[in-house]
């Protein structure tokens, strides 16, 4: 059983099944919540098949970190595992000093927008004074699909905002746009689940990711002309 295994043995992330035999998925999350720390902080994603408008809200509220809705596709899966590992998706142990008895709601992690050792491997293949533009063209590329999404989104056009955000998604991965990459994938499993309003949803939050990701890679930059100048 889940419980078992997690009050057992270590483990970086569980998949949990929502509809399983005895104890449910959420009934199983609960129990694991109510483990001692950091037992109690692994982070788990539910699998569900019934994912409808609000589940992701839902699955939070019930202790759960994320989800991946049947059938999986061939990329939700790794984006998503990719920001467990970021610390994107997960929750924080209680302070160490926290006294025994008490218990503290847990927190999430604050969000990670941008892959910094990513961004170290493409400014190992070019010259500094070109890094800047390069990750500028990125940006705009990206602005360019964004805006595409957003002008046909109301209509449904599920083929063609399936195709922007499959492009948009290989952009924000080879330039480790973590939020983005997200919301891409998000995107794209709406689309390919014919879900209108979760399209919406995660296409109404792109323009807010984008300018985070902008002021995120040029302080990024700054930052690393910093270091070498020192």
């Amino acid at each position: 059983m889940a419980i078992e295994a997690v009050r057992n043995s270590d483990y970086d992330v569980v998949l949990m099944d929502v509809q399983m035999p005895v104890v449910d998925g959420v009934q199983a999350t609960k129990h694991i919540r109510s483990l001692p720390s950091p037992k109690n902080t692994v982070p788990i994603i539910a699998l569900t098949a019934h994912a409808m408008a609000g589940a992701k809200e839902e699955y939070i509220a019930q202790g759960m970190d994320d989800y991946l809705s049947k059938p999986i596709d061939d990329v939700a899966p790794f984006s998503l595992l990719n920001d467990v590992a970021a610390g994107l998706v997960g929750r924080e142990p209680a302070p160490a000093d926290e006294p025994s008895g008490e218990r503290h709601p847990l927190q999430a992690s604050a969000p990670v927008i941008i892959d910094p050792a990513r961004l170290e491997m493409i400014a190992g293949m070019m010259a500094d004074d070109k890094l800047r533009e390069f990750l500028d063209v990125f940006l705009a590329g990206s602005s360019e699909h964004i805006v595409a999404i957003r002008r046909v989104i109301d209509e449904a056009g599920f083929d063609e905002i399936g195709r922007e955000a499959h492009t948009l998604l290989g952009m924000a991965g080879n330039f480790g746009a973590l939020r983005l990459s997200r919301l891409a994938t998000q995107l794209k499993a709406a689309c390919d689940a014919g879900d209108h309003s979760l399209a919406q949803r995660a296409a109404g939050e792109l323009t807010e990711a984008l300018d985070a990701t902008a002021a995120a890679l040029h302080a990024w930059v700054d930052q690393r002309t910093r270091a070498r100048a020192a």
